[in-house]
């Protein structure tokens, strides 16, 4: 299917391979677009934003509640055919977790994962939630419907925006947050196998004080590598 991918050039001599960004979960390639992309076309990289199908400019968000976790993976697969080479993978949350089962599945010149979903499954993080927030996720869970938490402006902005982000600059990035497949969340609360150590570089990364993806959680990712964790403080 046809996928938005905003490609950026980097500024000067170019290094020898690109980055794709993979984003999380009611996130789009948007999510890299005012930071991260330009950052790194400074340094010298080339930038692929890619919206996941049925995200963003990838097709119409209201076909994405079925969707299932090896579509995702089809699609990066078919980023990277489009890219026309190994790229550096960086993918946070459920994003994370597609390009750690891509990584394993084909080569890429490098996997850098941002509060990602971890092989393990979301189980923790679930449970987490449910503590705190019943009634959502009871309703979540009767509808088969993520919208309700994904979009609700008393929870979404502090669960997914950083505590030293201004309240207008986390409502602003909430307003462009997109419903998400149901099934993908299904498929994400259990354990995936073969994801381990591949010879490929791997850079793993959390916070301490994210509310979703504990340190914990994180370092379990990096112990799957075989690296050590980067926990920042927040």
């Amino acid at each position: 299917m046809e996928l938005e991918i905003i490609t950026r050039k980097p500024h000067g001599k170019a290094r020898s391979a690109p980055i794709l960004f993979v984003h999380g979960m009611g996130f789009a390639a948007w999510g890299f677009e005012e930071y991260f992309a330009p950052y790194f076309n400074a340094q010298g990289f080339e930038t692929h934003s890619l919206s996941l199908r049925y995200h963003g400019g990838s097709g119409d968000n209201a076909k994405v509640r079925w969707v299932p976790i090896s579509a995702y993976v089809k699609d990066i697969k078919q980023a990277i055919d489009q890219i026309g080479q190994f790229p550096i993978l960086i993918g946070h949350s459920m994003g994370g977790l597609l390009s750690q089962i891509v990584a394993r599945d084909q080569d890429v010149a490098a996997l850098v994962t941002l509060a990602s979903v971890p092989p393990a499954g979301l189980l923790p993080t679930i449970l987490r939630l449910t503590m705190k927030h019943p009634l959502l996720m009871l309703k979540c869970n009767l509808t088969a419907n993520l919208r309700p938490f994904l979009k609700n402006p008393d929870v979404t902005p502090d669960m997914f925006f950083a505590g030293g982000m201004p309240d207008s600059e986390k409502m602003r990035f909430y307003e462009m947050l997109c419903d998400e497949s149901f099934r993908s969340f299904i498929d994400m609360l259990f354990p995936r196998s073969g994801i381990g150590k591949h010879g490929k570089p791997v850079l793993v990364m959390g916070a301490q004080g994210d509310p979703a993806i504990s340190p914990g959680m994180v370092r379990a990712t990096a112990k799957k590598h075989g690296v050590e964790a980067v926990i920042y403080p927040d």
